[in-house]
């Protein structure tokens, strides 16, 4: 099916095969593609997760932004005594991203916490992929499996922010500009994709009888010519395109499903450049801070700045833990005697490491705990943390091992496992 939008000088054509729904724009000789194959995003099959998993298993992945044994460089990291992270009122804050999601859980460590809330990171994503020894220690690692894996949070690599500005699909098409609003757009796309958001049931009657066969539009050609009575910045031109082709094919419902779905792909490709976490208050003390280095011995820790969930910034710094390497964990906090007490005695040979899974029973807790923090952290644990392949997210995982959600921790960590 083929229908033509006219503005002059600028003409917009729309073709849209409805077994692809792909929607393309053509305006003075560029071309731009808005809809994918309707399956596009449908969930990887088994075999594609299990190739992952195997990778994951058998090889170190390379990953784009350094490789895994590579010298990493932080801004704002902190010193050992977390220097200009503490507030006016003498606390620091904590941005919890796995087990502390849960205030429940972040209490078992924090045990004087305050202001427990939901937050936003960005420029990170969450990443299973070094081990944790007091995960042995406890009872709970499955190393014949390789399911020993802890998280940490590791910057965004930069080809992947550089894609989010572009908001760029890979076809080389691109689409909107990367904020999900038409103002990116040149302007005489956004004036074509004016008037194909007035191409509405009715309430939007067309411009003129002459810019869409009535018959194929079933508009009164004696409408008078009006604008849209919506905004065109609050929609994507993707909606308000399919929408205009749906109303002409009158296969409304279905065109209007494959827009959400093109809106909810733009926004999970917004969303693997940050992570929903927890927030909360703790006493700014020496004692507090060594206690908190000692128990997340292998990571580096670095000062973000959130956001609530409405983008705001909150207004005070968050020290996160952060990806590291051997290298400079040894150098830095892990002398011979220290990694033989903490990691040899466990056969462990390497800590930041691309061939493991996660932990079973702590996968568990930490979606339990995301859940517990509402819809939001939930759906940012499932959507935009990774395994060690950093390709595969833990929703696509846990589709394929559901079972993991039924592993119960040993009796005594039943309750501090549990979210």
């Amino acid at each position: 099916m083929s229908i033509s939008l006219k503005s002059n000088p600028y003409g917009l054509s729309i073709s849209c095969s409805l077994a692809t729904t792909r929607l393309h724009l053509c305006t003075k000789g560029q071309r731009y593609s808005f809809l994918k194959h309707r399956h596009f995003k449908d969930r990887p099959s088994a075999s594609v997760i299990a190739a992952a998993r195997t990778r994951a298993m058998s090889r170190q992945v390379v990953v784009t932004d350094a490789g895994p044994q590579q010298d990493l460089v932080y801004d704002n990291e902190l010193d050992d005594q977390f220097t200009g992270l503490v507030g006016d009122d003498g606390l620091m804050t904590v941005a919890g991203f796995g087990s502390l999601l849960s205030e429940r859980s972040a209490r078992y460590t924090f045990p004087n916490l305050v202001n427990f809330r939901i937050g936003v990171v960005q420029g990170w994503r969450r990443v299973f992929a070094h081990t944790a020894d007091v995960f042995f220690a406890r009872g709970i690692a499955q190393p014949e499996t390789g399911e020993i894996s802890s998280l940490s949070l590791e910057r965004v690599p930069p080809t992947l922010e550089e894609e989010e500005e572009d908001d760029d699909d890979g076809d080389g098409d691109g689409d909107d500009g990367g904020d999900g609003k038409s103002a990116a757009w040149p302007t005489p796309v956004r004036e074509a994709a004016t008037e194909a958001a007035a191409v509405m049931t009715g309430e939007q009657p067309l411009y003129t009888s002459s810019q869409l066969p009535l018959s194929a539009a079933g508009a009164n050609a004696s409408a008078a010519p009006t604008s849209p009575s919506w905004n065109l910045d609050q929609i994507t031109p993707a909606a308000a395109i399919t929408r205009a082709v749906a109303v002409a094919a009158g296969t409304v419902a279905e065109a209007e499903a494959e827009a959400e779905a093109d809106d909810s792909h733009r926004q999970r490709k917004r969303r693997r450049c940050s992570v929903v976490v927890s927030l909360f208050e703790v006493p700014y003390n020496p004692a507090n801070v060594a206690a908190f280095i000692a128990r997340e011995h292998e990571f580096r820790f670095v000062a973000v700045e959130p956001y609530d969930l409405n983008g705001a910034p909150i207004g005070r710094k968050a020290v996160v833990c952060a990806r590291n390497t051997d290298a400079a964990y040894r150098a830095a906090r892990c002398p011979p005697d220290e990694w033989a007490r903490r990691w040899a005695v466990h056969g462990i040979s390497s800590v930041w490491r691309d061939d493991v899974l996660p932990c079973r029973v702590y996968l568990r807790h930490c979606v339990l705990a995301a859940r517990s923090l509402g819809p939001e952290a939930e759906d940012s644990f499932l959507n935009d943390t990774y395994l060690a392949d950093r390709s595969t997210t833990i929703g696509e995982y846990l589709r394929l091992h559901p079972d993991i959600m039924d592993e119960q921790p040993p009796l005594p960590l039943a309750e501090r496992y549990s979210g």
